[in-house]
């Protein structure tokens, strides 16, 4: 019996390093869920309407596991990265950008680094990206008082 007890508290303890996909809870807003964003590449300069990759780093600060599946008996819910779009006067240009999926859960205190696409405005100009999770259909995380990363990006009609 002991022997058992050992093994089970030494797979639990494998089970928690290891990149585990979980499906979210119908809401995760009112959780707990604390996040913050660190941008760790990014272009200073892009053409317009480019897609191009950002370096990010999620931090879960929180005290609940960030899933990376959506909820199993909701269509959509899934945890994501995505940004928004402002001109360096902070006003809108665009709220929802396009969303990359967590490769795996982000368990407390730990982090995940993702690859996230974005789409360039369409008119040339300097602009703020801020990077932010969602939970598509429910809440962007900042609105739990998580936090976000911002970036100034020039958008140019013409790259040399």
């Amino acid at each position: 019996m002991i022997f058992r007890t050992i093994l089970l508290a030494l797979s639990g303890l494998l089970l928690v390093g290891c990149d585990t996909q979980t499906p979210a809870a119908a809401s995760l807003f009112d959780a707990g869920v604390r996040t913050a964003v660190v941008l760790t590449e990014w272009p200073g300069k892009v053409a317009t309407d480019a897609d191009f990759p950002v370096g990010v780093r999620v931090f879960n600060s929180g005290t609940v596991l960030i899933p990376s599946l959506p909820a199993v008996s909701e269509k959509g819910k899934r945890v994501g990265v995505s940004y928004h779009w402002f001109g360096t006067d902070n006003r809108l240009v665009q709220w929802d950008g396009l969303v990359t999926s967590l490769g795996s859960d982000v368990r407390p205190g730990g982090d995940l680094d993702v690859a996230l696409k974005v789409r360039a405005p369409a008119e040339p100009g300097r602009y703020i990206l801020e990077v932010d999770l969602l939970q598509t259909g429910v809440f962007w995380f900042a609105g739990s008082g998580s936090q976000t990363a911002r970036v100034v990006v020039d958008v140019s009609a013409e790259l040399p």
